[in-house]
């Protein structure tokens, strides 16, 4: 703001004030707004990324003014805290929010250009962003009151639920991704796989496809998250009940025979640098069990070389 009052915003064109708000938090960028007409009017429809921290922000009306949001963060699905820190038995407990529950589905269906979504929360102790959690190390309570104090385990699967419903009624684009979804049975803190659940097996029929083959399974998604990359669902169910799922759908086995699925699963591996020695660095690539069984079916059902394989991929 300026001696002119809400005039300030004009010192700068509607283009430039957008690519700044891509740096703020929602809050800040409500403030902003508030404070000048022609941010209000001008420059929030120019924005493409906005980041959401509480449940209120989940606001139905204010969204539609957000025209060109292509990736959203919504850090206020859950909190977590750390139980045993330090200790080998150290996990991490997850605590969802109703409200961001209930109000999920509609409030990134009022964006006509999403792309992205980051299902995400804040930790207890300092409030920073809590988006990346191993889930071999994360546990969800599974006893409540009933509703509307609903356990937090029930909150997740009626979360992955909305969204199934989401994209079968239209009520979300099939060109939106939503990112870190887990389901609270694909693994146990004590690393073991608890069951098939129905909530998965309806996600597997109904997410886009391109979503589906990039399905986390049983726990996988942990050698994301150590790498510092973001998961698309990591669900219960097998790698090669996924891929049945998949086959089944119109286009499915084109998407199971895209060289794109087999370089997607080679990148999944945990990748350490070794220190130089007189030469340059070596790079060593960790895979699960798991992941190498999914890649050998992956090579057989492709018919796949490996020998011809360039080493740029």
């Amino acid at each position: 703001r300026t001696e002119h009052g809400s005039q300030g915003a004009d010192l700068a064109p509607p283009e430039v004030w957008a690519q700044i708000f891509d740096f703020l938090d929602f809050q800040s960028v409500l403030q902003c707004c508030a404070c000048s007409s022609s941010m209000l009017k001008d420059t929030m429809p120019l924005l493409t990324t906005l980041t959401v921290n509480t449940s209120n922000e989940m606001n139905l009306t204010i969204a539609r003014r957000f025209r060109d949001i292509a990736s959203l963060a919504i850090n206020s699905v859950y909190t977590v805290s750390i139980e045993d820190a330090e200790t080998p038995e150290e996990f991490y407990v997850v605590n969802m929010k109703r409200l961001a529950v209930c109000r999920f589905v509609p409030f990134i269906g009022r964006f006509d250009k999403l792309k992205a979504v980051e299902v995400g929360g804040t930790m207890d102790e300092d409030g920073s962003v809590a988006n990346l959690i191993p889930l071999t190390t994360s546990y969800l309570w599974e006893e409540g009151e009933g509703y509307p104090h609903l356990a937090d385990r029930d909150l997740m699967l009626l979360l992955i639920d909305n969204v199934t419903e989401g994209y079968k009624s239209g009520a979300l684009s099939r060109d939106t991704t939503v990112l870190g979804l887990w389901c609270p049975d694909a693994k146990d803190r004590r690393g073991q796989n608890v069951s098939n659940c129905g909530a998965c097996k309806a996600a597997a029929k109904a997410y886009p496809l391109e979503c589906v083959s990039r399905f986390d399974s049983r726990g996988s998604s942990t050698s994301e998250v150590l790498s510092g990359r973001s998961f698309f669902y990591d669900c219960c169910l097998s790698r090669s009940q996924i891929d049945g799922f998949i086959e089944e759908r119109p286009g499915g086995k084109e998407v199971l025979e895209h060289e794109d699925r087999f370089l997607l699963l080679l990148s999944r591996g945990r990748r350490f640098e070794l220190p130089p020695d007189d030469k340059e660095s070596l790079h060593i690539v960790e895979y699960t069990e798991t992941l190498l069984e999914d890649i050998s079916r992956a090579i057989a059902n492709m018919g796949i070389n490996k020998k011809s394989l360039s080493a740029s991929k």
